[in-house]
């Protein structure tokens, strides 16, 4: 989450960055169109989710238009919105659009796309939360097996993976196979996050659960 005062200055500068670029270049020109990307992601970090996914959809109109459905930067801009509605818990659309772009993304972009990657995870969340256990252990041991091998093992993301599917065994009724990776994602989040945080907390009640 960025500091509010440091997120207003940041807004402040892309919307004077955007109304130049929009001016001088073209409001569907790639420059000013990834402005307004990096506008959108400003919102996102600060939890303006509603707004962000607003840009995001306004933005992939322009993409889908100008660019064609299956261009690089139309999936890329595809995933954020797919990230947006994950961190939103707009699940059953996270799940749809993922369903319908993930099959042409993984075949336009690389596997270590972070965007895509990070689509992914929320996709795999989504699939979580809509009672789909086989589908989002898959997506998850994906997503982790390319998010160890680009982030690290340590990473955030990674942790988050792990933890995702570590809650997929458990409801999966495969207690044993989902401890290691809940415990991976304890000591990590312990680790950059400190133990207090509510990540790390829910972590270690997972580890809990899975070792009484």
């Amino acid at each position: 989450m960025l500091l509010q005062g440091k997120g207003t200055e940041t807004e402040a500068q892309s919307r004077k960055l955007i109304a130049t670029d929009s001016r001088v270049l073209g409001p569907e020109d790639n420059i000013t169109l990834h402005a307004r990307w990096n506008l959108a992601k400003v919102m996102r970090d600060q939890g303006r989710l509603a707004e962000a996914e607003v840009e995001y959809r306004e933005l992939l109109g322009i993409y889908e238009r100008t660019r064609g459905a299956k261009h690089k930067e139309t999936l890329r801009c595809h995933c954020d919105l797919i990230t947006a509605l994950g961190l939103a818990a707009k699940y059953a659309e996270a799940k749809k659009h993922g369903r319908d772009l993930l099959p042409d993304a993984a075949k336009v972009l690389k596997p270590q796309d972070t965007k895509l990657l990070e689509a992914r995870l929320y996709f795999a969340r989504a699939l979580y939360e809509l009672k789909e256990l086989a589908d989002a252990e898959k997506e998850y041991l994906l997503v982790l097996s390319v998010s160890k091998q680009v982030l690290g093992a340590e990473s955030l993301d990674t942790l988050s993976a792990s933890y995702g599917l570590a809650q997929c065994l458990k409801d999966l009724n495969k207690p044993q196979d989902a401890l290691p990776y809940a415990q991976a994602a304890l000591a990590g989040r312990q680790k950059l996050l400190g133990t207090n945080h509510a990540a790390t907390q829910a972590a270690q009640s997972l580890v809990d659960a899975l070792t009484k």
